[in-house]
């Protein structure tokens, strides 16, 4: 059995893209949907003053 590995977007309608040079057209294939948080950048205001 192969293996493939990459990052996709899922579109607005559910469709999952698979990279170019992938053949994988009329083939049973095993698809797990691993969710990547979003990511943010927060910045905390702190009321100590460093000494």
């Amino acid at each position: 059995m192969e293996a493939y590995k990459f990052k996709t977007k899922v579109s607005d309608n559910g469709t999952i893209s698979v990279p170019d040079g992938f053949d994988v057209k009329n083939k049973e294939v095993e698809v797990i949907i691993l969710v990547e948080p979003v990511k943010s950048i927060t910045q905390k205001k702190s009321n100590e003053n460093p000494q």
